[in-house]
Order: C-alpha cells, then sequence, then structure tokens
C-alpha cells in the first residue's frame, strides 16, 4: 500500500513539474518580447543596401517612446545618477526629467526642432533657446549634444549616416560597415540577429576617437527592435552618459501635458 502511494506521489509530482516546466518555457520564449526568432541578417551578408534598408524600416516604425530607467553621467565637471523619465515623439520633440534620491529633480530637459528649455530646479534657474547649435547640456550632463544626438542617445536607435566611400566587411565574425560624412570616419557594428547597429566609433582623419556609442540589452516592443541601455562615451573629454531601461513603451500616445516642463513663476530665464 505504501509502495502504490509512493508511486502515485512521484507521478503526481513528475506531472507537476512537467507543467511548471512547459509554463515557464512557453512564457520565456514566447511572451517576454526580448529575443529573436532567428537572425534578422543573415549570416555572411555582403550587400550594404539589404543591411541598410533593414535598418531603416525599423526606425520607421518607431515613432513614440515613454520610458523609465536610470541614468549615469560621468564628466571632469561632475558625475551622479538618478532615475530618468524619457518621452519622446517623431519626428522631433523630447522630455527628459532626471530625479536623484527621495525624488528630487536633478533637472529637466524639453527640446523640439525650433527651441529647447533646460530647467535646474536647484538653481531655479531655465536656459531657453533654439536648436542652431546644440541643446547646451553642458550645465545639466556634463557636455552638449545637439537635437539629434539627445533623440538619439534616449531611444538608443541610431541609424546610418549618408556617407562617401561607405563599404560593409566582417571583421573577426562581425559585421562592419565603415566610411566618412563629415569629415569623420565611421566604424559602425551591426547586431545580426537583432538587425540593429550595437557599436558605433567615430575618428577624425589622425585617428584621434571622437566619440564611441553602444546599444545593448535589445529587445522587441511592439515589432519595434529597441536598445534597453544605451552609452556615449568621449573619451579625450572622460565624459559618459549612459542610459539604462528598466521600462519602455513604444508607439503609444503620449499625452501633450508629458512634455510639459513646470516651473515657478519667479524662475529666471536665461536666453542666449
Amino acid at each position: 500500500m505504501i509502495l502504490i502511494l509512493t508511486l502515485l506521489k512521484n507521478r503526481v509530482l513528475s506531472r507537476f513539474v512537467f507543467l511548471i516546466s512547459v509554463f515557464f518555457l512557453l512564457f520565456y520564449f514566447g511572451g517576454c518580447g526580448t529575443t529573436s526568432r532567428g537572425p534578422v541578417i543573415q549570416p555572411k551578408e555582403s550587400r550594404l543596401a539589404v543591411v541598410r534598408d533593414i535598418l531603416t524600416k525599423n526606425y520607421q516604425k518607431f515613432q513614440t517612446l515613454q520610458g523609465r530607467g536610470k541614468l549615469v553621467v560621468q564628466s571632469p565637471w561632475q558625475s551622479f545618477s538618478g532615475n530618468a523619465i524619457v518621452n519622446i515623439k517623431k519626428p522631433d520633440s523630447i522630455y527628459v526629467r532626471v530625479e536623484a534620491l527621495l525624488g528630487l529633480d536633478v533637472g529637466l530637459v524639453f527640446a523640439d526642432r525650433a527651441h529647447f528649455l533646460i530647467y535646474s530646479p536647484t538653481e531655479n534657474c531655465a536656459y531657453i533657446g533654439d536648436n542652431s547649435d546644440t541643446l547646451r547640456l553642458k550645465s545639466f550632463l556634463g557636455f552638449d549634444l545637439t537635437l539629434q544626438e539627445m533623440m538619439q542617445s534616449m531611444s538608443g536607435l541610431a541609424v546610418l549616416k549618408e556617407m562617401t566611400a561607405a563599404k560593409l566587411k566582417w571583421k573577426e565574425d562581425e559585421l562592419h560597415i565603415i566610411g566618412i560624412a563629415d569629415s569623420i570616419f565611421y566604424d559602425y557594428t551591426i547586431d545580426e540577429q537583432f538587425g540593429l547597429i550595437s557599436n558605433i566609433v567615430m575618428k577624425d582623419f589622425q585617428g584621434r576617437i571622437l566619440r564611441i556609442e553602444e546599444y545593448k540589452r535589445f529587445a522587441i516592443i511592439s515589432d519595434v527592435r529597441i536598445p534597453q541601455m544605451v552609452r556615449f562615451l568621449r573619451p579625450n573629454e572622460k565624459e559618459s552618459l549612459t542610459v539604462f531601461y528598466d521600462h519602455l513603451v513604444i508607439n503609444k500616445s503620449v499625452p501633450a501635458k508629458s512634455f510639459h516642463v513646470k516651473m515657478p513663476d519667479d524662475a529666471l530665464k536665461i536666453r542666449p
């Protein structure tokens, strides 16, 4: 009798473990949206036009982003980390709010094609200007970015420059696209599995590295392939900006109020 009960107990336990295993596998491989079902770019692809088309079509699918995560800035002037709230709407609207411990605001940024606004709550001071040059973020992030660089750094969707002498080549089993644009040498590393740019190295004609961009932790969200970690580095200036997203919503309607920067009436407004 004891033997029969033991066998029945083991059978029930085995079935329970089997069902849990099946459920886990279905959840992990079917529902998390972080893996690609197969390589987006075929192994040893040699056609530059094909790779460019894959990158462009994915970028065209992307319209909006609502994200939360960590932002880490390091520079000789200042270094800090905080919680970031990011809203992006193509083609040219971005809002970033960075909070320190206890939810205290470090700074807020809004920019579109016409102008930018940077507000520092600690100084109760707002910098307002147009985007003809840069966003003048040095006082906030430690270094400046153009609007397009800001959009790219926060969305993580890098695109290929229009380059002269562009060519595709394989180096140590990695797909690279190299070329020259605006007197800068570009070296793009392409992730074959997700069909996304994973690394960009920019150099001047003397071989000096001007900037490095890294894109990692790829996921598929709302049919858009997107990284969840983005890093900008300027090695010579010892500057870096890193964004780690732990929550992303892609291509959902973003309310207009999500781009509004609230400031006290007595905030000092500085215009260039």
